[in-house]
């Protein structure tokens, strides 16, 4: 046994021990590493499942409902935004009064909690789809944005016009 140091009580420290605690360290650092990523991996997971849970719940109540109340784009006191006309027609006066939202007024009428929020009415082609010469998109446009998720609804206008109403959720 190589001697490295020994002291006045006889305690003997070799290489071999040395050795493995090096080994011990490096090796709970691996683990804790790599735990480490697995966590920040999983939490990033479970964020982006929550916001597509949250963005399709909110694609539902703009397509699906007509919000509350039912003329709620000539209301001071809006419980909900919704922009159903009928069953998959929406509402010409309701897309108008969508565009009026300021982006800060319409992420808290759309309850998007830490996520921006745009929407969009296209056409066929991909372009804005326009509802009484008015181009429907509301909300921030994401532009540079670390994380965005979208959903696209095929919809009526209330002149029959097939539509794509996309919904996006961002964050900066």
């Amino acid at each position: 046994m190589d001697r490295i140091s020994c002291s006045a009580k006889g305690q003997v420290v070799s290489i071999d021990v040395l050795l493995a605690l090096v080994i011990f360290a490096a090796a709970m650092a691996g683990v804790l590493h790599t735990e480490n990523t697995l966590s920040a991996s999983i939490r990033d997971t479970e964020e982006f499942r929550r916001t597509q849970d949250r963005l399709i719940s909110l694609s539902d109540q703009l397509v699906f409902t007509r919000g509350d109340p039912d003329g709620w784009y000539n209301s001071s006191r809006i419980k909900s935004i919704g922009l159903m006309y009928s069953d998959h027609v929406l509402s010409d006066d309701k897309l108008v009064a969508l565009t009026r939202f300021s982006s800060t007024a319409l992420r808290g009428n759309l309850s998007t909690g830490a996520n921006n929020v745009y929407v969009q009415l296209l056409n066929s082609g991909g372009g804005n789809c326009t509802v009484r010469s008015t181009n429907i998109t509301a909300g921030t446009v994401p532009s540079g944005v670390r994380e965005r998720t979208s959903i696209d609804r095929y919809v009526l206008t209330e002149d029959a016009r097939n539509c794509t109403l996309r919904v996006t959720l961002w964050r900066a």
